[in-house]
């Protein structure tokens, strides 16, 4: 599970660095690193980002959630709740479950 997180973590500064859905997809971009990851990690990584709206479906085209979440130095899941919760004015509660979810 942690490394679901790191994983779709780089994705989404891959396809800020890349822009909006121009380059290659980045599963090619990520296979050309020195130890690149498994290709089973990347389709699951594209996966979680297009579940919690981060990517566009089909495309890998960043959303403006997406934009926003690779702007931060977080997991996105973890990211999502915490904008969520500024959003909807609980940050504090929010804050909390965010802390323990990261501590594990």
């Amino acid at each position: 599970m942690q490394g679901t997180h790191a994983e779709s973590s780089w994705q989404l500064q891959v396809k800020l660095l890349e822009g909006a859905a121009s380059g290659p997809s980045v599963a090619s971009f990520l296979g050309r690193a020195v130890e690149p990851p498994v290709d089973a990690a990347v389709r699951n990584a594209l996966r979680l980002l297009e579940d919690i709206g981060a990517i566009q479906e089909g495309s890998e085209a960043l959303t403006k959630l997406g934009r926003h979440l690779a702007a931060l130095p977080l997991p996105p899941r973890v990211g999502k709740m915490l904008l969520f919760g500024v959003m909807f004015g609980c940050l504090d509660p929010v804050l909390t479950v965010a802390c323990c979810m990261a501590y594990r």
